[in-house]
């Protein structure tokens, strides 16, 4: 029988995964719930210091409260919890290490070029157990079953996105970094991934804050893809879709404009 890992998505880019009892969460921002989120946490990493992936004083806060929580991210992170060296380690791209059951490896080093005029921030993806790959603010191309693929954001176009996927080419894929977007721009979100996910053979799963999946912990291999089939929990996008518009207010229908990228 395979062991599992659980993934939960929580606003924006934040994730938590679970494993035998143990929890890591990644990028716990300011736009990241529930409030005591991180009171569960074994692990926390961080790819960068951006407050929408790092809210300092709630990993502050947690590293008070649990002198056991370990911390792992990079050298402009841990300067802004000094402090609590015992708890935090800095790492680098090609680290590996293991960390409360989790095996992860470190990939990446910059954050994407978004505007020439600002110096690029430090951004380390991490890959955990060989599954799940969250790239931060970076477009790192890695092979990776379980891509946490960044959707929005004023530094990314929709061309670099849909590129991305394609190099990448993931097994499955779970959007993050939606906080930005309101139901109509997530919709366009979810139509123009979903879309390019089928057409180059990639499961597509828009998950909303709070939802969980599970996924095994190997990685089936592209010959094996009846795996996939095992996977429990899967929220896929027509069942997502259909269930946010029985909740949704009813409102009049926008159209398409001309001042809307087709």
């Amino acid at each position: 029988m395979l062991k599992t890992l659980s993934l939960t998505k929580y606003a924006h880019a934040c994730v938590k995964v679970e494993k035998d009892g143990n929890t890591l969460i990644i990028d716990p921002g300011m736009m990241t719930a529930p409030p005591g989120l991180l009171n569960t946490a074994d692990v926390i990493l961080i790819t960068h210091e951006h407050c929408d992936h790092f809210d300092q004083e709630r990993v502050l806060r947690a590293a008070r409260q649990n002198a056991t929580l370990k911390i792992y991210t990079c050298a402009e992170v841990a300067a802004h919890l000094n402090g609590f060296t015992s708890q935090v380690r800095i790492v680098k791209d090609g680290d590996n290490f293991c960390t409360a059951g989790f095996d992860v490896s470190v990939i990446g080093k910059d954050h994407h070029v978004g505007r020439t005029d600002m110096p690029l921030a430090e951004n380390v993806g991490f890959l955990v157990d060989q599954e799940i790959f969250h790239p931060g603010d970076a477009l790192t191309v890695y092979p990776v079953p379980t891509l946490l693929l960044p959707s929005q954001a004023g530094w990314m176009t929709d061309k670099e996105v849909i590129g991305y996927l394609q190099r990448v080419h993931p097994d499955r894929v779970f959007p993050i970094h939606d906080g930005r977007t309101n139901d109509w721009g997530s919709e366009e979100l979810e139509n123009m991934l979903s879309e390019e996910a089928e057409r180059i053979g990639t499961r597509f799963m828009w998950l909303e804050p709070g939802d969980k999946v599970n996924l095994p912990e190997c990685c089936p291999s592209m010959d094996t893809l009846g795996l996939l089939s095992t996977i429990e929990g899967i929220i896929d996008w027509k069942t997502r879709k259909d269930r946010t518009l029985r909740h949704r207010p009813t409102k009049k229908p926008r159209d398409r404009h001309d001042d809307v990228n087709p």
